[in-house]
């Protein structure tokens, strides 16, 4: 492994380690449907203003757009040079649990969404209601976790091996 590799992959890493800590601490208060020491969040959160959800959704986009110019620089010089079957398989195996768990979690969505219109009382709260949760309770970490995570989605998927 090169130095620059090296130099790659423990940065990636720390950004990773850096988001699921970031991930936690707005999680972590959620787990009992919304209901913690730290946070206290209504069974139906409301829906933030049209202001601040259209910043929310342009973080994510300008985010994932630099994560995507930062991944096509970075292995820009690398695109002519060979990958081994062995990285190859890797990235497809990666890249399949990566769908494989946004499948899992819009079928969480989905169900979640589907029980509190049934009853309202249900503890599987929709994704939805946790984000907002989220972004009421702290509203800067919640951005930053959002564009964290858009940044190395926007990073990660533009990697793609010949």
């Amino acid at each position: 492994m090169t130095r620059k590799e090296l130099i790659s992959y423990v940065f990636l890493a720390a950004i990773a380690v850096l988001m699921l800590v970031l991930l936690y601490e707005l999680l972590w208060p959620l787990v009992a449907g919304g209901n913690s020491g730290r946070w206290q969040c209504s069974p139906h959160p409301p829906p933030p203003q049209l202001g601040p959800s259209i910043g929310y959704i342009t973080a994510a986009i300008v985010f994932f757009a630099a994560g995507n110019l930062l991944g096509l620089l970075r292995y820009h010089p690398a695109a002519d040079t060979p990958v081994s079957v062995g990285k190859a398989l890797l990235y497809q195996a990666v890249i399949t649990v990566f769908f494989f768990t946004v499948a899992l979690l819009l079928l969480y969505e989905a169900i979640g969404t589907w029980l509190t219109d049934v009853n309202q009382s249900s503890l599987w709260w929709p994704i939805t209601w946790y984000v907002r949760c989220a972004i009421e309770q702290a509203a800067w970490p919640a951005v930053a976790a959002i564009s964290g995570v858009s940044a190395l989605v926007g990073h990660w998927l533009h990697r793609r091996p010949a």
